[in-house]
């Protein structure tokens, strides 16, 4: 059966060029008594199939649209600045469905090419501001020594970056500064972070294989934190499982965009 939904397609490339590693850890995730990575067609399938209500994976015969599964993380963690996924117009007068949904894209007679570029705009926006938000619930769970590097770091990558405010940025209000800047100024950060966290020279791979912060940021208190108690209601898909999976893919995507940039 066709892909549905354009932001399928841009995940499956994605986990073409996720290392073994990277797969195994999203493998583990869907299931835990997994021993070996799946490849990335499966992956892709099955991160899309956990992420749709059954019924309506029923219905259409595949899963949902990543971008869909960015939507639910980003409502569940109440994450604001992002158009809904059946909201208003965000290109052209098409919702964030319309332009991820294939039919709807041939039915209004869009530019498939264009209204990739959008989605890819949008889940770059969406996964930045996930990732921002896990590096805030991570720094409200260390110890006050912890938090005293942890700011050194942010105001580090500041500088790096040209903030003119970086002597004065600390804890949340670094991180917001920070992932304004999106991109390359988020994957410096995370990777700071994670040495910060005493992974020292693991690095941000070690986040990707072996979900090191992932681990350390759902934890009871932790998850709790990420609103994992809000995910049972009817219409959801399982996001104890989906926000993991988004945290993991994009950390993958940051690894493969920016840890050549030196």
């Amino acid at each position: 059966m066709p892909e549905q939904f354009l932001s399928n397609g841009v995940l499956r490339l994605l986990l073409d060029r996720a290392s073994v590693d990277e797969r195994l850890a999203l493998s583990k995730i869907l299931n835990p008594s997994a021993t070996s990575a799946m490849k990335s067609i499966e992956l892709q399938k099955n991160i899309c199939q956990e992420g749709g209500h059954g019924v309506a994976n029923f219905f259409r015969g595949q899963g949902t649209g990543y971008i869909d599964i960015l939507d639910d993380t980003v409502d569940a963690l109440k994450i604001k600045g992002l158009p809904t996924y059946h909201g208003k117009s965000v290109h052209k007068s098409l919702s964030l469905w319309e332009i991820d949904e294939i039919y709807s894209i041939n039915k209004n007679k869009r530019n498939i090419e264009e209204c990739r570029r959008v989605g890819i705009a949008y889940t770059l926006d969406a996964e930045n501001k996930i990732l921002i938000h896990v590096l805030e619930k991570t720094y409200n769970n260390m110890a006050s020594d912890q938090k005293k590097i942890f700011d050194a770091r942010v105001r580090e990558v500041a500088n790096q970056f040209g903030v003119s405010s970086a002597k004065s940025l600390a804890g949340g209000a670094g991180l917001l500064v920070l992932g304004n800047l999106g991109g390359f100024a988020t994957y410096t950060l995370m990777t700071s972070v994670l040495s910060t966290l005493s992974f020292g020279a693991l690095g941000f791979g070690a986040y990707t294989a072996a979900s090191s912060l992932l681990g350390f940021v759902l934890g009871p208190a932790g998850w709790i934190a990420m609103g994992g108690a809000a995910i049972h209601a009817i219409g959801k898909p399982e996001l104890k499982k989906i926000i993991p999976l988004v945290i993991n893919v994009a950390a993958v995507r940051q690894r493969i965009n920016y840890s050549s940039i030196k």
